[in-house]
């Protein structure tokens, strides 16, 4: 696949460049303060939400909440969310993190793109197969702009069992949002608006979106709002970025807090969250959010959710012994040499954030041209655990 395919596959830039931490939704935790909705309106397609009152709809959190790094006077207790990354946080992923360090609520899944009918195959969302999720919640996420498609979809994944699905409108590529896809979607009143009204029909009362500012200005969100509002969304996670943007520079927090009164939906910060100070700042100015969603931060340190509930950093050993779990999953299921090293690259684009001298470890990890090689680079990073078992 050439470079431009790949950008249009991808919501994340892969092996160590800025990715999305984009990405939130809402999973097997129910929003507290749903929308009251008028008459016997169904809460599908366009509701007309009574009164205007905010809803802060704070989300049930499993097990005992714990305020997020230690910022006791928030009283904070929603939900922590993992961010989808194209090619990092696939189902193994997603798995082990929640088996070796928990701290995660809801996972949202990298997105499955729709075609431009009702006919999809079932096979695009083995990802989220109820035997791949394993216990952890995991919300499926699609992205385009065909509402029969987008219909089609919720039909497959009510199949398969699922009770809630997001809608892409962040990605930032410009490959993507020149087609009218993800944050070029809500650009286009009328295709969000059909969007919408798909989505909330095919997965009532569990459908939400992911959604930037704006893709070249900021002022998309906020002229949008209201459109949302007309909808029942169970969530909407915010990256308070523009699409051209796409991840340098910082986030728009005061764009954010002029646009975050204006959402009736439950609300889901996504963005620039990597250690628990981060999300203690987020969450002083924030204090109503829903949920907190966490991409790269948790890609470069699988145990950052953990840390957010108060759980101290674990040994280096624990992080390595983490990577070589999953490298020795991705060589049982990956056919050849080649899809391995691609997919372990990415994980250490990321995770060597989390190691002394990762970033001389990273240019040997990218410079490597062979799976012996990788693995050596890998090793001399994080050490031998840190690879396939059957290599050690």
């Amino acid at each position: 696949m050439n470079e431009k395919a790949k950008a249009t596959e991808r919501e994340n830039v892969t092996g160590g460049a800025k990715a999305t931490g984009e990405t939130t939704v809402t999973g097997g935790a129910k929003a507290t303060g749903k929308m009251t909705v008028t008459g016997g309106t169904k809460m599908t397609g366009r509701a007309t939400v009574t009164g205007g009152a905010k809803e802060t709809g704070k989300m049930t959190v499993r097990g005992e909440a714990k305020a997020i790094g230690g910022a006791k006077a928030t009283g904070w207790a929603g939900t922590v969310w993992m961010a989808p990354l194209r090619g990092v946080t696939l189902a193994p992923f997603r798995r082990l993190v929640s088996e070796r360090f928990g701290g995660v609520d809801l996972a949202l899944a990298p997105f499955v793109a729709l075609g431009s009918s009702e006919r999809m195959p079932v096979r695009l969302f083995a990802d989220v197969a109820p035997d791949a999720c394993g216990p952890l919640p995991t919300v499926p996420q699609v992205i385009g702009r065909d509402p029969v498609a987008l219909r089609a979809a919720g039909r497959i994944l009510r199949d398969l069992g699922h009770t809630r699905m997001n809608l892409n409108c962040g990605c930032p590529w410009k490959f993507v949002a020149k087609k009218g896809r993800g944050s070029g979607l809500p650009e286009d009143p009328d295709a969000f608006a059909r969007m919408l009204e798909a989505g909330c029909e095919a997965m009532p009362g569990g459908f939400s979106v992911k959604i930037r500012l704006g893709y070249r200005t900021p002022d998309t969100l906020a002229a949008r709002a209201e459109l949302l509002n007309e909808f029942p969304l169970e969530c909407i996670v915010v990256h308070p970025r523009t699409g051209v943007q796409m991840y340098d520079g910082n986030v728009d927090l005061d764009a954010f807090a002029a646009v975050l009164p204006l959402l009736r939906a439950p609300v889901v910060y996504n963005g620039d969250i990597a250690t628990p100070a981060d999300a203690a700042r987020i969450l002083s100015r924030f204090p109503t959010l829903s949920g907190l969603m966490l991409g790269r931060g948790l890609c470069a340190n699988p145990a950052l959710a953990a840390e957010l509930r108060g759980a101290p950093t674990p040994p280096r050993k624990e992080l390595a012994a983490f990577a070589g779990a999953l490298a020795s999953e991705y060589a049982a299921t990956l056919c050849g040499p080649a899809p391995l090293m691609g997919r372990l690259k990415e994980l250490w684009g990321y995770l060597h954030r989390s190691f002394e001298n990762g970033d001389d470890g990273l240019r040997r990890i990218q410079r490597a041209t062979s799976l012996p090689a990788l693995e050596s680079a890998i090793t001399a990073l994080a050490g031998p655990g840190a690879v396939a078992a059957h290599d050690r």
